[in-house]
Formats: structure tokens, C-alpha cells, sequence
């Protein structure tokens, strides 16, 4: 990951997607980006919480992205 600022940083995109991905987005987006919200929240805040509450195995691996285009 790139360093800002000595901040670790991830860029997420969703091509054909708009603003309103959490509204109108198509299903399968919305549902990545769930996912990728649920890891931050597992790696940075809840110290494996979270993979529970998501009847997962605390740890687990994040989804696979495709890179960027």
C-alpha cells in the first residue's frame, strides 16, 4: 500500500459506479464493498469482532480485488 503522510492508504473503485453505490449500485458492488468496509473494521477497530459478528473466523483474509485499471 502507498504511504501518505505516514498513513497507510487503500484505494477501492468501482468502475460504472457513481455516488450512489450504496443505494442503486449494482448488487454484487455493493456487496464487495460491504465486505471491504467489515475488513477495515476488523483490521483497525474491533481487534476480530467484526469477523464474528460476519459468522467468519476472526483473521481472515480480505476479498480479492481486481487492480486497477
Amino acid at each position: 500500500m502507498p504511504c501518505v503522510l505516514g498513513k497507510e492508504v487503500e484505494l477501492v473503485r468501482f468502475p460504472a459506479e457513481s455516488h450512489e453505490l450504496t443505494r442503486s449500485g449494482s448488487p454484487v458492488h455493493r456487496v464487495m464493498r460491504f465486505e471491504i468496509l467489515l475488513d477495515w473494521f476488523d483490521r483497525y477497530l474491533k481487534d476480530g469482532l467484526i469477523g464474528l459478528f460476519r459468522g467468519r473466523l476472526p483473521g481472515r483474509q480480505p476479498p480479492a480485488l481486481s487492480p486497477v485499471t
